[in-house]
């Protein structure tokens, strides 16, 4: 079963539900390379790090935990997120 999406324009697209959850799940891949880049290695190290404790130890819930805040809410030097920049640098992505 198909189901028609409206895009930015309210037009009906052909996207089935199925399409737009895999693209999602390709963005979030993407988003979260991003996040983990070199370009915000300075910011995010430590938040893992004060998170790991003296010991070093972090499992993958708070890690995940950890990379998703710091994605969608913790704010840059300039007031952006890491989300917001992503989002700017993405082309094709419809409104």
């Amino acid at each position: 079963m198909a189901i028609a999406v409206q895009d930015a324009d309210y037009g009906t697209t052909d996207r089935s539900l199925g399409e737009l959850i895999e693209r999602c799940a390709e963005l979030k891949g993407e988003l979260v390379a991003f996040a983990q880049s070199p370009r915000f290695d300075r910011w995010l190290t430590p938040l893992l790090l004060k998170a790991a404790g003296p010991d070093r130890l972090l499992d993958e819930t708070d890690a995940i935990r950890i990379i998703d805040h710091f994605i969608l809410r913790y704010r840059l030097p300039d007031g952006t997120t890491v989300v917001d920049r992503f989002v700017a640098g993405q082309r094709d992505l419809s409104g």
